[in-house]
């Protein structure tokens, strides 16, 4: 955006009609060769500029372009003009020469044009700026000679509009008559308001003026009317840092006008006037001597918004070392500072009432502008650096309730303008901060920020319910920051050793949570709220929420951190010593109310959430010392889930169901059914019962599936991978029974899930139905693989029970293939192959010696090979040759097969390889014989 250049066609006129009033028509000729002329001295003009010419001599120059300029016709546009621009703006040098003569007849020659043309104005204030900025950066003049200049020039506009403005007239006392030449004027000191601080009388008649304007909404101050003034001039920044009642109204409009608009600064559109209007703010602020409480706050307040609309570069360019630094050490004694040292040494000096509200404000603005780029700005100074200052002794508190009862604006735009601090800017901080560090400092910086906030909750009576909400928001806002497992990183859970190292980073901040004082003001703040919170009314319900969070998530790590041993030392290996406390879940069991009408369904959703990995707690079969005591520990956390999820009968069926729905929230419900522990299971199902009001686990799982389709599905399938990825045995005949209600809802045939398919299906549902079909083949190949080891540690009759629910969910798969692949057509193929690819491990059960289940893995081999046949999918000659072997009962495949079973299996085998099957037969037969010969 272009707005503040001159030459914009949006560029307000503000005397359009009387441009060119009582000024002699210009003679084309005559400027022709004027022209000519004054092209040829642009290209020194700005080699003196860049200072890249030293054999130019200035005062020589000078002279010439005087000469120039004497040769324009009267009534040129002499700053406005693109060619005579910088020839005029060069001669105002005459003014650091002792030539009055010569700098009176400038005068003269400049003031009809300045007096008529509001282009020509804007362009002579930001070129006398760039003049200033030329004598301070390239020919380092000392800065109280730049100033010098700069009141010489001003006061030379002072003497030319002053007398304008006082001469207002009134009309026969019936109202103010403003003239073209008034406005003209008013715009001249908006433009370069460097005059109004050289002469008090002139200021004064101009917030008379000003006022009169202002209150009459006058075009040039209506921000609203499309002709005022839309540039952003340097007057806009002096009305809001140093004018009156109604300067600081329009300057905040328009400052607004140009947030509304989504104005930024760049390095391409930032002008003179603008950086010179800065600098002497900033510049006042570099001295120690003026740092107090009152100038540093109205610094800060005032500078912010003007700050904000600054890119990340115009900082870097202009504010980290000022450009004309070398100028200003000439003259001053005291440091200069880059802005970010310069706000760093305002919030480190001591105040009796240190302005920490504004200098927060100021860190929200560097931080979102520079994220992690900051910390480099104040070196040698730290984070570290930073936060011991915010919370030295009680400075952050007293503020705090100092301006607890100062309106509270949400939207960061709208504190920029805030001239009072408000809770907003001593927390609004925090987020930028937190993200602009890297992971192991985050959570050092959680850790003081965090327990700073609290222990003020805890520690000041005085603070009412809205600041200390906040407070407490801000301070799980952070924790929940740091003790969030993201997605990913869940997933490597028994995939991943890296799984215990992200577990590592985070214990620290988990272990705040154990810490008392602050455990019970959060479940306080979780538990009860309006209490906790007296008067805030419906927001105490997002102070609830947003602690139950915090909670959730510490729940949620112990799951984790649990779960992970859990595989470990199933899997014979040592664990860590993290300490693993039950407090959290403790006292959230006993002293979370689920009855709450409003807060009731919101604790209960994150708490569901929390048990997102709850399945994979289990008793590790394992008589160490170290099993037992985990086992003790995880024993303990069901049993405290399982009183958990016992409150739930406290809700209503409708909040039930929505809780339900949510993503999250089914998939810690989907975790509790998928657990191998019968009363955590039996709460999960017991939910199914009150919600939908049904009997028995069918119709429930039926009555959820149809309630949210693909979001349960969707859940299942993660409950699978898990099973699939930790191949513990314990969850499995669990799971095993579940699934095959699951494929039993799907099927039946009025109620069912596939006979209702077109009004149940969403965008997904397909690609999870696909993802549910090869998840159960995996799992079941997981289960057909493991047996034999699980053989060896569990109970005989277990197992049995087990097979014979594996093998007929294995059937019923088979059996409901059609179903399937209607609503997969596109992928029949792929879903025999899923099939196919358990056939291996899957024939290894025809060792079975039950009769009983050896018939059924029979049924199940023979209902597979007559599939894959009417389908035309191959079977691999390995698995021909298996088949072949078990029903020939060839070397190494004994089994106790009838000679029906094994002539079935032979007869399938031979219609995917003839050849091969009779070759392993005949092989086979030759074994018995040689075998019965040796005997003999």
């Amino acid at each position: 955006m272009n707005s503040n250049n001159p030459d914009n066609n949006n560029s307000n006129n503000i005397n359009n009609n009387n441009k060119d009033k009582d000024i002699a028509p210009n003679s084309d000729v005559q400027l022709a060769t004027v022209y000519t002329k004054a092209k040829s001295y642009i290209p020194q003009i700005e080699q003196v500029y860049q200072g890249t010419n030293p054999n130019i001599q200035e005062a020589k120059l000078l002279g010439e372009l005087l000469q120039v300029l004497a040769e324009v016709p009267k009534g040129t546009h002499l700053f406005c003009d693109p060619i005579l621009e910088p020839i005029s703006i060069f001669s105002l040098t005459i003014f650091s020469f002792n030539e009055e003569a010569t700098a009176t007849w400038l005068k003269n020659h400049f003031n009809p044009i300045l007096s008529v043309c509001d282009k020509c104005i804007l362009n002579f204030a930001r070129g006398k700026c760039k003049m200033l900025q030329h004598f301070a950066i390239q020919r380092h003049v000392p800065h109280e000679h730049v100033a010098k200049f700069n009141d010489i020039v001003c006061q030379w506009r002072v003497e030319a509009v002053f007398p304008i403005l006082r001469n207002i007239s009134v009309n026969d006392n019936t109202g103010i008559n403003i003239t073209n030449e008034i406005e003209t004027a008013m715009y001249e000191c908006l433009c370069n308001p460097h005059m109004l601080r050289l002469n008090k009388q002139l200021k004064a008649t101009f917030e008379a003026i000003f006022k009169f304007f202002y209150d009459t909404k006058h075009r040039l101050l209506d921000v609203t009317n499309p002709l005022s003034i839309k540039t952003f001039i340097s007057g806009v920044i002096f009305c809001w840092c140093e004018g009156s009642k109604e300067e600081n109204e329009w300057s905040r409009a328009f400052l607004k006008d140009l947030y509304s608009r989504n104005f930024h600064i760049n390095l391409s559109n930032l002008t003179p006037d603008i950086i010179e209007e800065v600098y002497i703010h900033i510049l006042f602020l570099q001295n120690p001597a003026n740092w107090t409480e009152i100038v540093v706050s109205q610094f800060w307040s005032r500078l912010l918004p003007v700050f904000n609309l600054f890119d990340k570069d115009v900082f870097i360019e202009y504010f980290q070392v000022p450009k004309n630094v070398e100028s200003l050490k000439k003259t001053f004694k005291f440091p200069l500072e880059p802005i970010f040292k310069m706000w760093y040494n305002h919030l480190s000096k001591s105040y009796h009432d240190k302005p920490l509200d504004f200098l927060l404000r100021g860190l929200t603005m560097f931080l979102n502008k520079f994220g992690s780029e900051f910390w480099s700005k104040i070196e040698p100074f730290t984070f570290h650096s930073i936060l011991d200052i915010i919370f030295n002794r009680d400075s952050f508190p007293i503020k705090l309730i100092k301006i607890q009862d100062n309106p509270i604006v949400e939207h960061q735009t709208e504190v920029y303008f805030q001239l009072t601090g408000s809770v907003t800017d001593l927390l609004s901080w925090t987020l930028p901060f937190y993200h602009a560090l890297s992971p192991s400092k985050r959570i050092q910086m959680v850790r003081k920020v965090s327990m700073a906030f609290l222990r003020i909750i805890a520690n000041y009576p005085s603070l009412k319910s809205i600041p200390k909400a906040c407070l407490m928001n801000s301070a799980t806002a952070l924790l929940r920051a740091v003790l969030t497992i993201k997605e990913n990183e869940r997933a490597m859970l028994y995939k991943n050793d890296e799984f215990e190292t992200v577990l590592l980073t985070k214990t620290d901040s988990r272990a705040l949570l154990n810490n008392p004082l602050i455990q019970d003001i959060i479940i306080r703040s979780a538990s009860n709220p309006n209490d906790f919170y007296p008067g805030l009314g419906a927001a105490s319900a997002s102070v609830a929420t947003s602690t139950m969070m915090v909670l959730a998530e510490c729940i949620d790590f112990d799951i984790l951190l649990l779960c992970h041993r859990t595989f470990k030392l199933y899997s014979g290996k040592p664990i860590s010593e993290i300490p693993i406390s039950t407090n959290v879940l403790e006292n959230v069991t006993n002293k979370i109310d689920l009855r709450s009408f409003h807060d009731g369904p919101l604790l209960a959703k994150q708490l569901l959430v929390s048990l997102k990995n709850i399945n994979g707690l289990l008793i590790v079969p394992s008589n160490t010392a170290v099993a037992e005591a985990h086992n003790a520990l995880n024993q303990k956390f069901l049993l405290l889930s399982t009183r958990l999820m016992e409150k739930f009968a406290d809700i209503l069926p409708g909040q039930l169901s929505k809780i339900l729905a949510d993503e999250d929230a089914s998939q810690g419900f989907w975790s509790c059914i998928f657990s191998s522990d019968k009363h955590l299971y039996q709460a999960a199902t017991n939910i199914l019962y009150n919600t939908f009001d049904v009997e028995g686990r069918l119709e429930g799982i039926l009555a959820i599936l149809n309630s949210n389709l693909t979001v349960n599905l969707k859940n299942i399938n993660v409950m699978l991978q898990r099973l699939i990825n930790c191949e513990f045995y314990e969850p499995c005949p669990r799971a095993v029974r579940v699934l095959m209600d699951v494929v039993s809802a799907f099927v039946d045939p009025i109620s069912g899930v596939f006979a209702n398919f077109q009004t149940l299906k969403s965008q997904n549902t397909e690609k999870e139905f696909l993802k549910f079909w090869e998840s159960c083949w995996l799992f079941l190949d997981t289960i057909y693989k493991f047996t034999l080891k699980w053989a060896s540690k569990y109970d005989y009759s277990e197992l049995e029970n087990f097979t014979k629910d594996t093998l007929d969910l294995s059937r019923s798969l088979v059996d409901s293939f059609r179903e399937f692949s209607d609503i997969l057509h596109d992928q029949t193929k792929n879903l025999l192959l899923n099939v196919l690819e358990t056939f291996k491990n899957m024939l290894y059960w025809l060792r079975l010696s039950d009769e009983v289940l050896l018939e059924s893995c029979v049924r199940l081999i023979i209902s597979t090979s007559d599939l894959a046949h009417e389908k035309h999918v191959k079977v691999d000659d390995s698995l021909v040759e298996m088949m072949a072997k078990y029903a020939s009962k060839a070397k190494r495949f004994s089994n106790k097969l009838t000679e029906q079973q094994a002539s079935e299996i032979l007869q399938k085998a031979k219609i995917f390889n003839k050849a091969l099957t009779e070759e392993v037969a005949t092989e086979a037969e030759n074994y018995r014989k040689e075998k019965e010969l040796s005997r003999l």
